[in-house]
């Protein structure tokens, strides 16, 4: 089964090798062999103003993208180590772009035109606005329209951002969680100004898309060993040629 393709309207900008061990971004001395790298996708999406780009930014290189709001798509190239793989992260940032009523349209090529499969979404909302909250699950509906129309599976994420702002928070950890729980979604608070779980949160992600595909393997190859039988010679292998009876 294809999954679907990525797009990106924007700029592709490619960062080094990174070591997730280390407290260090682009800058470590294992050595990476690019080519065995599993190539693992992920889009950020959520309303205008949620941080998007400033929480690809700190995963990406380490600090954020400053006041300016990107109105365009950004697609970044990141390798690194989570756990004992080898990793190449695409990561779309899908900006601030206004489609207005041809958002779905927009959405849909954003996925499905491009260079690397979409593996995984993470939702992000705001904490600091209720709005940017209740559009996750309006936004969550038009991935799943697109997700279930295709037949392809990909592990979503729901992250409010700007945890570091307590005294302007609108939505509560409580809700935040349970609303994730209710899809059955991973759930962080992040804080992207301070670089806090921002890291945490792209890793978790990376396991579920990377178990997922471990398992599909796994499925796979005991429904080639019940659709595909053992040649009758390795059924009899280890009985006496004297005790078949010809």
């Amino acid at each position: 089964m294809e999954k679907a393709d990525l797009s990106f309207t924007g700029k592709s900008v490619d960062i080094g090798p990174t070591d997730f061990t280390t407290k260090e971004n682009n800058s470590c001395s294992t050595y990476y062999d690019q080519e065995a790298a599993k190539d693992v996708c992920i889009v950020v999406d959520g309303a205008a103003g949620v941080g998007k780009s400033n929480i690809t930014h700190q995963f990406i290189n380490g600090k954020c993208a400053g006041d300016d709001t990107l109105a365009i798509e950004y697609s970044y190239t990141k390798y690194g180590i989570f756990g004992d793989s080898q990793a190449k992260f695409e990561v779309l940032d899908r900006g601030d772009t206004n489609c207005g009523s041809d958002e779905k349209h927009c959405l849909k090529c954003s996925i499905r035109r491009g260079r690397t499969p979409v593996e995984g979404v993470m939702l992000v909302y705001s904490v600091t606005s209720r709005e940017s909250f209740e559009y996750v699950a309006e936004l969550r509906e038009r991935y799943l329209e697109i997700k279930q129309a295709s037949g392809e599976w990909w592990p979503f994420a729901i992250v409010g951002n700007k945890s570091d702002l307590e005294a302007e928070r609108e939505v509560s950890r409580e809700e935040g969680a349970a609303l994730a729980k209710s899809f059955g979604y991973i759930f962080f608070e992040v804080s992207a100004k301070d670089n806090a779980k921002v890291e945490e949160v792209f890793r978790a992600l990376a396991r579920e898309i990377t178990q997922y595909e471990d398992r599909m393997k796994q499925e796979t190859v005991k429904e080639l060993k019940r659709v595909v039988p053992e040649p009758e010679i390795e059924k009899r292998k280890g009985i006496c040629e004297s005790c078949v009876v010809q």
